[in-house]
């Protein structure tokens, strides 16, 4: 459905599509299979990224979709994820900094991988549904 979809209106199926349209095909495919949701593409994506957690932890889906660099051209799922944290210094000198991991699925295998998302180079977008 998806692929009929993006080949009839853009016509980019071999082109992989482009993130701009990523809400609007999922609302489509939402609508057609008779769910109403709201999709929204945040490009400014390292502003949002700690605000998709409040939507995971409400149990609203997220993806991550690239279209270059670090991770490739692709739309993943966004599970879940995990703040790591680091100590350094010594003493009554130690500080704790903390990074966000978002842990993807995108098909290629059945484990988990958790992405450092400041870690990440290249155009891409966080996509959130209501």
């Amino acid at each position: 459905t998806v692929r009929k979809h993006v080949d009839s209106k853009y016509k980019q199926v071999n082109n992989g599509g482009s993130i701009y349209n990523t809400s609007e095909i999922i609302e489509y495919i939402a609508k057609y299979y008779g769910h109403k949701v709201n999709a929204r593409e945040h490009i400014f994506w390292g502003l949002y990224a700690d605000k998709g957690t409040k939507k995971l932890d409400s149990n609203y889906p997220l993806l991550w979709s690239t279209s270059s660099g670090t991770y490739g051209g692709h739309t993943m799922a966004v599970c879940g994820y995990k703040y790591y944290s680091k100590t350094s210094g010594w003493w009554i000198f130690k500080v704790t900094s903390y990074k966000l991991f978002y842990e993807l699925r995108d098909g290629h295998t059945t484990a988990p991988r958790f992405y450092d998302m400041s870690g990440h180079t290249g155009f891409s977008a966080i996509i959130s549904l209501d």
